[in-house]
C-alpha cells in the first residue's frame, strides 16, 4: 500500500475530523439519554412512547421546551391523561395534563424546561406516560438532555457538529476516492468508508433518540478504529 502524501493526508484529518464531530453528538445524546433510562423514573411497562421529543443540547442558562404527539386511533372520542416526570436537583417534579381528543385527532403538547430542571450537573431528564386511554394501550418512554457549559443554545451546536460531520466526512471521502485510485474498493480508503456508514447511522439513531443503537454505533466504532490503526502500524 502506497504510502500518503502531504494532499491526501490532509484530507484524511478532514474526514477524520468530521467523524469525530459526529461520534461526539452520538456520544453526548447517547449518554443522556441513557442516564434518563435509568435515572429512577416509575415505570409501568407499556409500550414505547415513540413522538417523545426532547433537545439534544442546552446551555446552563437557557429555556427550551420538550413535546410530545399524540394521536386518537380509535373510532371515538378518548380523553387520556399526560403525565410527565422532569428531573430537579432536589425532587422529580410530576405533571398531569388531561387532554381530549376525537377520534383520529393528533395533538402535540410542549412543556418548558430550563435550569431548574438540571441534575447531576450537566443532564436534564424527562419521562412522559400516557394513560387512561383505552382502546389505545399505555404509552412511556424517556429522553435525556445534555447541558453544555457554553454561551448561546443548545440545538445552535446539535447542528453545528451535525453539519460539520456531514460536510467533513463528504469533502474528505471525495477527495480521497481520487488519491487511493486502486485502493478505492479496499484498503485505507474501505475502512473509512465503513466509519462513514457507522458515524451516519449513529446521526440517524441520535435524532430518532434511540440510545440502544447509539451504543451499539459507538462500539462499532472503537473497534473499526483499532482495526484499522491495527493495519497502518503493521503497513
Amino acid at each position: 500500500m502506497k504510502k500518503l502524501t502531504a494532499g491526501t493526508s490532509f484530507f484524511v484529518a478532514i474526514f477524520i475530523f468530521g467523524a469525530l464531530a459526529g461520534l461526539l453528538l452520538t456520544f453526548f445524546a447517547t449518554w443522556a439519554d441513557l442516564e434518563s433510562a435509568y435515572y429512577g423514573f416509575d415505570y409501568t411497562g407499556g409500550e414505547p412512547f415513540s413522538t417523545l421529543a426532547c433537545p439534544i443540547f442546552m446551555t446552563q442558562s437557557e429555556t427550551s421546551s420538550f413535546s410530545v404527539k399524540v394521536t386518537n386511533t380509535a373510532e371515538r372520542a378518548l380523553a387520556p391523561s399526560l403525565i410527565t416526570n422532569l428531573s430537579s436537583p432536589v425532587l422529580q417534579i410530576k405533571q398531569t395534563t388531561p387532554l381530549a381528543l376525537e377520534a383520529g385527532e393528533t395533538k402535540e403538547v410542549k412543556w418548558e424546561i430550563g435550569p431548574q430542571n438540571i441534575d447531576f450537573g450537566h443532564f436534564i431528564f424527562v419521562r412522559a406516560w400516557l394513560h387512561r386511554a383505552y382502546p389505545i394501550k399505555d404509552k412511556e418512554n424517556t429522553c435525556g438532555v445534555y447541558v453544555l457549559s457554553l454561551p448561546g443554545r443548545g440545538a445552535y451546536y446539535a447542528w453545528g457538529l451535525a453539519a460539520l460531520s456531514l460536510l467533513g466526512m463528504g469533502s474528505g471521502l471525495l477527495k480521497l476516492r481520487q488519491a487511493f485510485g486502486p485502493e478505492r474498493g479496499g484498503g485505507r480508503f474501505g475502512r473509512l468508508g465503513a466509519l462513514a456508514l457507522i458515524v451516519l447511522l449513529g446521526l440517524f439513531f441520535t435524532y430518532q433518540a434511540f440510545w440502544m443503537g447509539g451504543v451499539v454505533v459507538l462500539v462499532l466504532a472503537i473497534l473499526l478504529s483499532l482495526i484499522s490503526l491495527g493495519h497502518e502500524i503493521r503497513e
